[in-house]
């Protein structure tokens, strides 16, 4: 079974409209996703060979 927001776009619509989110909503929902999915870009820094490398700033040391 379809889950998520392709799974709004594959169901068939109710005659009603009852239940389905609107297109609005939908673009809505996608453009909050995108806007807080900046969070889980990489950030900058070179690794060492073992994928890790430490933030001067604080002294942290972790690997990705």
């Amino acid at each position: 079974m379809a889950s998520g927001a392709l799974g709004l776009l594959l169901l068939p619509r109710p005659s009603s409209g009852a239940g389905v989110a609107s297109c609005g909503s939908v673009i809505a929902i996608a453009t909050v996703i995108a806007l807080f999915s900046d969070a889980a870009i990489a950030h900058s820094g070179g690794t060492d060979s073992k994928g890790c490398h430490a933030n001067h700033s604080t002294g942290e040391y972790h690997c990705h």
